[in-house]
């Protein structure tokens, strides 16, 4: 998965990983159905998500995509979507991230088939479910293995170290078929029932990073080490404590004095 990185800019060190917030927005004109599925996946980014209710003109990323990522930078998203409704492309989806404010990955689909189920469970904010890619397009397709990775990164979660098994209780499902259809459903654990919405996404088009600027933006971020014993004050003054072997005093090399000679009287 792409990482997310947060940088001092002053001095240009970096200081710690953070969690990719997604933007969830609709564009000029939005179909019921297409508002419906954006609100479905803003809960499942909950809580690093945010929801924008008004319409959005002139956010086309793959025409201008600088007008987007101008638009994303000031509240720190690394991850979009992007629902639209037009006579060209009806119930679009457009998915999006960025690595260092600039696009990395645009896939478009079309949304059909949009269903929401009755359903006693509810979402839990940064929750973690398991997630199931079955086909062979996933693996054997180009495009296909991208989008793969970029689902991981829209609902995956947060990365954790550690994980109680005790507590996953959804699963997602991406079904890639031979006409390159993907069928989503989610499913409550254990009982693998149907829940929250079911939707089939085809894809339009896509504009994908070039493998050496993915391989970048996929390295593990080289995080600075502490310096021991060394702390800063109130003052911004570098403290040190320096540990110096004990020595033995009778090996010690000391100055030899002349006796004073007292004067005769």
């Amino acid at each position: 998965m792409v990482k997310s990185i947060e940088k001092k800019k002053e001095e240009g060190e970096l200081i710690e990983t953070l969690p990719k917030v997604s933007v969830i927005m609709k564009g000029t004109k939005a179909s019921p159905e297409i508002a419906a599925a954006l609100i479905m996946l803003h809960k499942f980014r909950l809580p690093d998500s945010l929801l924008l209710s008004k319409r959005h003109e002139n956010l086309f990323p793959f025409e201008n995509s600088e007008v987007v990522e101008s638009f994303l930078s000031p509240k720190g998203a690394s991850l979009y979507v992007i629902g639209s409704n037009s006579k060209k492309r009806p119930s679009n989806l457009i998915f999006g991230r960025l690595f260092d404010e600039q696009t990395l990955d645009l896939v478009e689909f079309h949304l059909t088939d949009y269903e929401e189920l009755p359903s006693k469970s509810v979402f839990h904010p940064g929750q973690h479910p398991i997630l199931m890619f079955q086909g062979e397009g996933f693996e054997t397709d180009y495009t296909l293995a991208r989008v793969k990775n970029i689902f991981l990164d829209f609902f995956g979660g947060r990365a954790l170290t550690k994980v109680d098994t005790r507590g996953i209780d959804k699963l997602i499902t991406f079904t890639v078929t031979q006409d390159q259809k993907i069928h989503f459903r989610c499913y409550q654990l254990p009982e693998v029932k149907e829940i929250f919405c079911k939707f089939t996404l085809t894809l339009r088009r896509s504009r994908i990073a070039d493998p050496e600027k993915f391989k970048e933006a996929c390295k593990d971020p080289k995080l600075m080490r502490k310096k021991k014993n060394i702390k800063t004050n109130a003052l911004k003054e570098k403290r040190g404590q320096v540990h110096v072997q004990q020595q033995e005093i009778s090996t010690i090399a000391l100055k030899k004095r002349k006796p004073k000679i007292k004067p005769e009287t």
